[in-house]
């Protein structure tokens, strides 16, 4: 194998610290279960000979580290707080193969420290992709669930206009309260339509579940999970705690609206 870090001084230990530091945030960032965030970090350190097996610990908004050189002269420890974001599964796949090509030497330090800061800046898939799988998920959940092809069609514009919303003005807001909205929003496209198109026969609870689900944090849940099996309990505690308060938000919001046009349809009648 060639030599990863050509000058070994303090410098280039330090780097190849921040390089493994970076790839652990980023996938901490983009959703990653801690035993793959760790996992990484330590093979990534321990490519450019830094001594990191007994001391990587990760938490789902923190990263702490301490390495050695290999003859145990200087050691390095670094903490970094990682806010948590949604899920990107690009970055998780480019991470990932980033790690076997370290592992199969085919990165220097310098090329290694490029292609971090590539995925790092790489830019999310356009926005309009993101709002018509949005809308694609929710007419197919709404078919799924057993609602008709009307249904599924009103659930499309529900979930939509809920996605808009959360991913758009919503993500500048406490996430809570932006969920919240998302469900008053879907739930508002579920009452309403039945109530204005009762010749139709439109059901609100398949338009509801398919709208829904664009918005639901299910792959948060299932990590927790995950965390869970791997013996990561504090970890696996807070993505359930996270992935439970969202879908309270969004079935509150929902609750909130169905309740205030009952409430507003009675003074009205």
């Amino acid at each position: 194998m060639e030599n990863n870090v050509p000058n070994k001084n303090h410098s280039d230990y330090a780097r190849a610290l921040d390089v493994a530091l970076k790839a652990g945030a980023l996938l901490l960032e983009s959703g990653a279960e801690i035993r793959r965030v760790e996992d990484t970090v330590i093979r990534i350190a321990s490519h450019f000979d830094l001594n990191v097996q007994t001391t990587v610990y990760s938490l789902t908004s923190a990263l702490f580290i301490s390495a050695e050189t290999p003859d145990h002269s200087e050691t390095f420890s670094k903490v970094l707080q990682v806010p948590m974001k949604r899920m990107r599964l690009n970055h998780l796949i480019r991470l990932n193969q980033l790690s076997r090509d370290l592992s199969a030497g085919k990165y220097t330090l310098e090329d290694a420290e490029k292609e971090i800061e590539d995925i790092a800046t790489e830019k999310d898939p356009p926005y309009l992709i993101r709002i018509v799988a949005a809308l694609l998920a929710s007419f197919c959940f709404a078919l799924l669930f057993g609602g008709s092809f009307l249904e599924g069609a009103v659930a499309a514009a529900a979930g939509m206009i809920a996605f808009l919303f959360v991913s758009g003005p919503g993500a500048r807001i406490s996430k809570l309260i932006a969920n919240f909205t998302g469900g008053a929003i879907f739930s508002l496209f579920a009452i309403l339509v039945p109530m204005l198109l009762p010749q139709a026969g439109f059901r609100s609870v398949y338009i509801m579940l398919g709208a829904m689900m664009p918005l639901v944090p299910g792959v948060s849940f299932m990590n927790s999970f995950r965390d869970f099996a791997n013996g990561d309990y504090l970890s696996g505690t807070i993505r359930l705690l996270d992935a439970i308060l969202i879908g309270t938000c969004l079935a509150s919001g929902a609750a909130v609206m169905w309740r205030l046009i009952e409430f507003v349809g009675g003074l009205i009648g």
